[in-house]
């Protein structure tokens, strides 16, 4: 019963936290919201992407951890968890938050890490320069619109309610 807690208190933060800075980063790109402050949109930019990228991991750890719990518990969700989880591995999501969130100075290259290198490396785990479609994928404009399988909050959401429905 403990873990069954557990994981649906972790399912919601994620799903809280995600939620959070997407919404902020598509408000932060929509309006000029710092227009009369000394934050710059890139310091909001970068914030919310730490947000969303260590999440992300996040949920690769939780299907780790718990992926037990969820096949015996909820196997009808085990294959789109794991789609998820996969997408994030494979998007380098993971070894951007360990290269380039979590430190500021490179090992492999034995100095700091550039402003354009940790650019063109986000770039690359997004898909380019247009984070929207990256974002969309997290959680879309309009997602009561949306079918809940088709992005990672969805995801988290469907995963959340099923365990909850077990208690």
């Amino acid at each position: 019963m403990q873990k069954f807690n557990d994981a649906i208190y972790i399912l919601d933060g994620l799903a809280g936290d995600l939620i959070g800075s997407v919404l902020l980063l598509k408000e932060t790109r929509r309006n000029n919201l710092l227009d009369n402050t000394a934050i710059q949109h890139k310091h909001i930019f970068r914030l919310c992407f730490t947000s969303v990228f260590m999440n992300c991991s996040k949920y690769v750890e939780f299907c780790d951890k718990y992926g037990k719990l969820l096949k015996d518990e909820v196997p009808e969700l085990s294959q789109l968890q794991n789609k998820f989880k996969e997408e994030i591995k494979s998007r380098g999501i993971i070894s951007f938050r360990n290269d380039y969130i979590g430190h500021i100075h490179s090992k492999k290259m034995g100095r700091p890490l550039s402003n354009t290198e940790t650019q063109d490396k986000l770039e690359s785990c997004i898909g380019g320069d247009d984070s929207l479609p990256f974002l969309n994928w997290i959680y879309p404009d309009e997602s009561d619109l949306v079918s809940k399988d088709n992005y990672l909050v969805g995801v988290i959401e469907l995963l959340h309610r099923a365990l909850q429905i077990k208690l």
